[in-house]
Order: C-alpha cells, then sequence, then structure tokens
C-alpha cells in the first residue's frame, strides 16, 4: 500500500495500525515504538510504503515492511528518496523465506512505476543481517565493509539532507550526533526508537562475518550508534535481485507482475495521450 492515508478511511487505517502493533508485540513484546506509524498524532500514513503478509490459513498477520517517502532536493530539483524504515518478521516465520519480499520486491514495484527512473534509498540500523542484507540488495551502497573511505559527494548531499529534516522518521532524536565521514548517527536511539536499540549480542548476525566485523568495529552498542546508509535501486540492481534473491518458484509470477506494473506506469498513459478524441489541454504535446 502506498500512502495509505489517502486510499484508507480512519477506520481502515486504524486496523492496518493495529496489525502491525500486532506483529511487534509478537516479535519484540518488551517494545513500545511511539514514532512514524506507530505514533498517534504521525502523518506518516501520508508518505509510507507499507507490505503487510498474511498467513493464508488464518489471515494473521506474520511480517511488514514500513518504508518511508522523503522529500529531498538534487541537482536543484526536488526528488523522492525512499527510507528503508522497520522491518518486523514474526520469530514463528523468520526462517520462512520472507526476506526477498520485504527488502526487494516492493522497492522493485515502486522502481518500474516510477518509469524505470532510478530512486535513491536511505537506510539507518545497527543490525549487522540488516546491513549487510541491505549492501547486498542494492547498488551504489555507501558505507560498506568494502567502502568505508571518503563519501561520495552526492550520498553526503543526500545524508546531510535528511539528518537536517527528517530524524523523525526513523525517530532519531535532535541530540544524537551525525558522523559526516563514517556515516555514523552516534547516541541514535533518543527519538522514538529508543526502545530498538540493542548490544552486539543481541543484534542479528549476518552468515557473513564481514558485516558483523563492519558493525563491530565501528558502531558503539552501548551508547546506541547506528550507520545511515545511501543507495539506490536501478536497472543493474532489479536485474540482480530476480536473478539472484527472487526464489525460481516465484520468478514467473514476479515477472509477470512486473509486466503489469509496466504497461500500468508506462504504455497505458502513452496510450492515453496519444487518443485524439479525449480532452487533455494543456498536456498535449503540441501544446508546447
Amino acid at each position: 500500500m502506498e500512502r495509505p492515508a489517502y486510499s484508507l478511511t480512519k477506520e481502515e487505517a486504524d486496523e492496518l495500525r493495529e496489525s502491525l502493533k500486532q506483529i511487534v508485540k509478537k516479535s519484540i513484546p518488551k517494545e513500545n515504538l511511539n514514532y512514524g506509524i506507530f505514533s498517534e498524532t504521525s502523518d506518516a500514513f501520508k508518505n509510507n510504503v507499507i507490505t503487510i503478509i498474511y498467513n493464508l490459513e488464518d489471515n494473521r498477520p506474520i511480517a511488514f515492511n514500513s518504508l518511508a517517502w522523503i522529500k529531498c532536493n538534487l541537482r536543484g530539483k526536488d526528488e523522492d528518496l525512499l527510507h528503508l524504515g522497520l522491518v518486523v518478521i514474526d520469530p514463528d516465520v523468520r526462517e520462512g523465506g520472507l526476506s526477498w519480499i520485504l527488502y526487494g520486491l516492493t522497492t522493485i514495484l515502486l522502481f518500474v512505476r516510477k518509469k524505470l527512473n532510478p530512486i535513491w534509498v536511505s537506510n539507518v540500523t545497527q543490525v549487522p543481517a540488516i546491513i549487510g542484507k541491505v549492501c547486498q540488495s542494492f547498488d551504489r551502497m555507501y558505507p560498506t565493509p568494502e567502502n568505508l573511505g571518503k563519501p561520495p559527494f552526492v550520498h553526503t548531499w543526500l545524508v546531510r539532507q535528511i539528518m537536517k529534516d527528517n530524524r523523525h522518521v526513523f525517530g532519531v532524536g535532535p541530540d544524537a550526533e551525525f558522523d559526516a565521514e563514517k556515516f555514523i548517527i552516534k547516541n541514535s536511539y533518543t527519538g522514538g526508537s529508543d526502545h530498538l536499540k540493542k548490544k552486539f549480542t543481541e543484534a542479528q548476525p549476518h552468515r557473513d562475518v564481514v558485516y558483523n566485523n563492519f558493525c563491530k568495529d565501528n558502531l558503539d552498542y552501548d551508547r546506541g550508534d547506528d550507520f545511515i546508509q545511501i543507495g539506490q535501486i536501478n536497472l543493474d540492481m532489479t536485474k540482480n535481485f530476480i536473478m539472484k534473491s527472487v526464489p525460481k518458484s516465484s520468478v514467473v509470477r514476479i515477472s509477470i507482475s512486473l509486466v503489469f506494473v509496466s504497461l500500468q506506469s508506462i504504455l497505458s498513459p502513452v496510450l492515453l495521450w496519444l487518443d485524439s478524441d479525449k480532452k487533455y489541454g494543456d498536456l498535449r504535446p503540441w501544446k508546447k
């Protein structure tokens, strides 16, 4: 669901929020999240893209991913950056192969909807498993274990805007310090995400030890540090994701879905535009 505040009634939005809370209570029962989509006064549903997975047998919600659109300025014009947000999976199904849906499928559908225009993404976490998943899934990612030198200019430009105006999106308070050289947010858990702070031994490790060492060597878990990563969704990322991450049994269905989204987002507007029987006024090509 993209920007559900505009497509759901208040009752439907409340029901969706309760489903998300149900997953959180099962996954991290002692936590009380009060930022983003869990804030009763928040406008998060106006800017969020929510993927939620249900168990078909009892219609029970078992996993979700909440993404958020962030307004940034790049090369003199406004651009939507996609923050990868919060991923929560019911402990009973964490080995059920859902991560490819939560980490890649939604972003690829959005990329196709955007007519294959590259989309910049951001990610904030201290969990090695998520750091590794994001590094392996998205293109032009910084920082990574292989790339912790001087950050590229575009990445620095975007991250400074995010840290200046959008800390509330990922629950970081104004007192958190930002290391612009390493893209590390120091004392990060003070703005609503307080209960997500973990010790290194509590954070889910990645199967590749290089990501575990990357986090352990650079983040202060006692203070509560996070990496903020900047990367991109583009055609190379989409191709690699479909070839490497999508289960073979789902490749055909995903490909069909992408075709229909392409038709809706690219071909359909062109056909409508060329229909001379409809009044499109200033949208006609010969008007300008």
